[in-house]
């Protein structure tokens, strides 16, 4: 389970660090509105929602200010540590959460798009290494994006300018693309999961559906 989930958990004990830069008070707030928002959600898959709005949508912020490259694993983590102290003290709303019986059995589907760091503590119950190349949850989530087609798609990949201007990769099952004739440039609305590819070390987005938007 990674260190910002295990917030949950540690919250009642953890010590705020003072002397948190102005940024870092500002992305927390961002964040705690987002646990607001998103509701009655299970807390911890609340958490790793709102912790992947918060990576994509400020990428560029947080490596302007605060000199950190997101793409680069340790310098995420760097950044998520360093942001996990502020919420401590700055989203009071963390203190009230309860983690469910559920929640402590994750599988390792529910990992979060980051690269996982060595344990620094004990849980009740630690998963077993997944066996198949993919693995998912029971019901895997399904995500929603919309932007433009960046470069020509092929029979089994496609690129996604969002209109934040990040850019997500597909894999792609042919059938999907020969609806209609795409290119460079059409604005689409996406529907797609995200698997944890156990070779590459990485998660893979997996498309389901894609429609024009006029």
């Amino acid at each position: 389970m990674h260190r910002f989930a295990v917030l949950l958990f540690l919250l009642s004990c953890a010590a705020a660090l003072q002397g948190q830069s102005a940024t870092l008070r500002s992305l927390a707030s961002e964040f705690c509105a987002c646990m607001e928002e998103i509701g009655k959600e299970q807390p911890l898959r609340r958490s790793l929602r709102c912790q992947d709005r918060l990576l994509q949508t400020n990428q560029q912020r947080i490596a302007t200010e605060l000199g950190l490259d997101l793409s680069i694993s340790d310098e995420r983590e760097q950044f998520l540590e360093l942001l996990i102290d502020v919420l401590v003290v700055q989203c009071p709303l963390l203190q009230t959460l309860s983690v469910t019986p559920a929640e402590r059995d994750l599988r390792w589907s529910d990992i979060p798009p980051v690269k996982i760091a060595p344990p620094r503590y004990r849980s009740d119950k630690m998963p077993p290494p997944p066996v198949p190349d993919f693995t998912v949850g029971e019901v895997p989530d399904t995500w929603r994006a919309r932007g433009s087609i960046t470069g020509r798609p092929t029979a089994d990949r496609l690129q996604l300018r969002l209109e934040d201007g990040h850019l997500l990769r597909f894999i792609v099952n042919g059938a999907i693309l020969r609806e209609r004739r795409w290119k460079d440039g059409d604005k689409v609305a996406v529907d797609y999961r995200r698997e944890w590819h156990k070779d590459g070390g990485e998660i893979v987005n997996f498309l389901l559906a894609i429609t024009l938007e006029e």
